[in-house]
């Protein structure tokens, strides 16, 4: 394929390709939200406890962090745009029978289908993205691509109170259907056909895969439960330990095997480790900011909490609005510097969020939260674009599954990482933060933004190190 010709001939069918991977990032983050408002009606709905129903998001966060690294080596063995379109068919028949779900056991089992197929795409919308569109057109697409994920995101809480409040709770799962059968249609049409990787004779690593699902599972599970039950909790700590005892494990078996679920030399490639260093830096940074700015806004500005939730609207919009932009100048520009710039902005933003308090005007916080915003869609878009520049042939699939590891697993770990410092400082666990007085709240999340600014330290120089190889 000639990467110039195609840089000045962007075609319908380039257009319907992106737009059919766009509906992956829709659909994961529409799952992964839509389901937290619905926690008091499905309550009541299977008469069970908060911890009942807890199991439902914790479910499907297991599977698709954990099956990530799976599905990426399938993708390179048979093809990511295979895994990806097989995606779509396990979400739609995992969501159906949600919908259908008469228990809370059966919902729970089918909500595994469902993030089963959540996890595929995931694991493999980037290397599609890598290996059916030219190189020249790669930011556009992870730009477009952002903005369906944004989109996802943010309709997810209003959208599942409209289906409550006039509907039933059913339809937070039957929703995904028409979503579902449409990705199937079009990746059919226009991903395939798609031979199997370079790799397809070789054979799959089962102690590795298996080695991998347990390493993060557990070490998920215990990033979860030590929210609640306390970081010195024996069964927390004991988590940690086994999941590092596979994961020495899994190191060890990936060296010796001859086709390793992962090619620990993949590694070797300095600016894509780089790259992928400075994506869960961010990661961890822009989930621990999120998860600490509803308390302050609620227990220190006296928001309530419609007001809050619309101005944390403001980052997914921001997301939504500049992503194209994003997209556009990281084809025309050089992505690292893009991506340089963009951890700079955050870097500023979260200096100021590190001196805010009761008295600070909520304009100048909503200003610096949006200018965060707008930031984080110009690093995701460049910095996805040069992970994936330094993908080799071949690998493109498990490095797709690393970046969805990496979402998966920065998430909470940035919560887990802020929460800790914010407790630390406020004298309070999560639970408890609406117990605090509005000075000990702004003290607890001013130093957790300290963490955030020595977080953007090595993000910027990873970023300013990374290149295009591609």
């Amino acid at each position: 394929m000639n990467d110039s010709k195609e840089k000045q001939n962007i075609t319908l069918k380039h257009l319907l390709i992106i737009a059919t991977i766009g509906i992956a990032p829709f659909l994961g983050n529409l799952d992964g939200s839509i389901v937290m408002i619905a926690s008091p009606t499905l309550e009541k709905v299977f008469t069970t406890n908060t911890a009942g129903v807890s199991l439902i998001i914790i479910s499907y966060l297991l599977i698709t962090a954990s099956c990530a690294l799976i599905f990426g080596r399938l993708g390179d063995m048979k093809g990511p745009a295979n895994i990806f379109m097989s995606g779509f068919g396990v979400i739609t028949i995992g969501s159906l029978l949600c919908g259908l779900s008469n228990s809370l056991h059966t919902l729970v089992a089918f909500r595994l289908i469902q993030a089963m197929g959540s996890a595929m795409l995931f694991s493999t919308y980037c290397a599609v993205v890598a290996t059916t569109l030219p190189a020249s057109m790669r930011g556009r697409a992870f730009g477009f691509v952002g903005v369906m994920g944004s989109i996802g995101f943010a309709v997810g809480a209003p959208l599942g109170g409209f289906f409550l409040k006039y509907l039933s709770w059913r339809w937070l799962f039957l929703f995904n259907i028409p979503f579902g059968i449409a990705g199937l249609v079009l990746s059919y049409k226009f991903l395939r056909p798609q031979k199997s990787g370079p790799e397809q004779t070789s054979p799959f690593d089962i102690w590795g895969g298996l080695l991998s699902l347990i390493c993060l599972c557990s070490f998920v599970y215990a990033l979860h439960h030590g929210q609640d039950a306390g970081w010195e909790n024996p069964y927390v700590i004991g988590l940690f330990c086994f999941s590092m005892a596979c994961f020495v494990l899994f190191i060890a078996r990936e060296k010796r095997f001859s086709a390793p679920l992962i090619d620990i030399s993949i590694f070797n490639n300095t600016y894509l480790s780089l790259a992928a260093l400075a994506a869960i830096l961010v990661i961890i940074l822009l989930n621990g900011v999120l998860f600490l700015f509803p308390y302050f806004f609620e227990l220190v500005k006296g928001l309530s909490p419609e007001k809050a939730g619309l101005i944390l609207m403001a980052l997914p919009i921001a997301v939504f609005v500049f992503c194209p932009l994003a997209g556009y100048l990281t084809d025309k520009k050089s992505p690292r510097w893009i991506a340089s710039i963009a951890v700079v902005c955050i870097l500023l933003a979260c200096s100021f969020f590190m001196r805010i308090g009761i008295a600070t005007p909520i304009e100048y916080i909503i200003a610096f939260f949006v200018v965060f915003g707008i930031s984080l869609a110009f690093f995701t878009v460049s910095n996805m674009t040069l992970v994936m520049s330094n993908a080799e042939e071949g690998k493109q699939g498990i490095i797709s599954a690393i970046l969805s590891v990496i979402n998966s697993v920065g998430a909470l770990m940035g919560v887990t990482f802020f929460q800790i410092v914010f407790s630390h400082v406020a004298g309070s666990n999560a639970k408890a933060i609406h117990l605090l007085s509005p000075e000990k709240v702004t003290a607890g999340f001013n130093h957790a933004m300290i963490l955030a600014v020595i977080i953007c330290v090595p993000a910027l120089l990873a970023s300013i190190f990374a290149r295009k190889t591609k």
